[in-house]
């Protein structure tokens, strides 16, 4: 095996352990990679209380209350 084709197998074999290592990280983090919950999406999984999450949806018209410590209460 010549030293050129000796450096492209090992920069092939870089390129699949790379392409697996993300292909392993994006299979661990597919729950994670989701922008933003739908209210379905919400009720399904029994979020916690206290769990903060990215929520998808329109607020209800009249339902925006702002509270005194910066804190806003609106239904989806």
């Amino acid at each position: 095996m010549t030293r050129k084709q000796r450096r492209l197998t090992l920069i092939g074999l870089a390129g699949v352990v790379l392409a697996a290592a993300a292909g392993l990280v994006l299979y661990a983090l597919s729950d994670r990679i989701v922008f933003f919950n739908s209210p379905t999406d919400v009720v399904e999984k029994s979020v916690k209380p206290g769990t903060r999450i990215r929520l998808g949806g329109l607020v209800k018209p009249g339902t925006l209350a702002r509270g005194d410590n910066l804190s806003v209460r609106f239904e989806v």
